[in-house]
């Protein structure tokens, strides 16, 4: 499946150059669950591909959709050359509400700090920075 892949990405460049570089990625990324469900990611099932978007741990809706859709841009590729065998594209039955399940609010709310925890942070006194003007850096962003 390696040369669809290149052959994929020569395709997608000629449409949109920006995009390629994000899309090897995501098939580095993507590799390993590969070789564990031993298929093609454009045959993954539903639950398969709930199962890859989770490993992700993102925080970002935009950047779930926008994985979504290379890999539904993949799976129509790869149907159009005849090489899924159920020739179902299941990305397209990833819907907003699944993909919202799919994003780690754990660490997205880790990342969010009130005004008062960031006081607490900065100047109480066993505090991590004890440069008063890296203080008032952190606290003037």
């Amino acid at each position: 499946m390696i040369n669809i892949k290149e052959d994929f990405l020569v395709d997608y460049e000629q449409q949109n150059p920006n995009g390629v570089k994000s899309i090897k990625v995501l098939f580095q990324k993507i590799a390993p669950y590969e070789t564990k469900y031993n298929k093609d990611c454009s045959e993954f099932t539903v639950a398969e591909i709930i199962n890859f978007y989770k490993s992700l741990c993102s925080t970002s809706f935009y950047t779930m959709k926008n994985t979504n859709g290379f890999l539904k841009a993949y799976t129509s590729y790869c149907i159009k050359n005849n090489l899924v065998k159920d020739g179902q594209n299941h990305y397209t039955e990833i819907s907003d509400e699944l993909l919202n399940n799919c994003l780690n609010y754990i660490l997205w709310n880790s990342k969010i700090i009130t005004r008062k925890e960031l006081e607490h942070l900065l100047y109480n006194n066993d505090s991590w920075l004890k440069n008063p003007v890296d203080k008032f850096i952190i606290y003037a962003l």
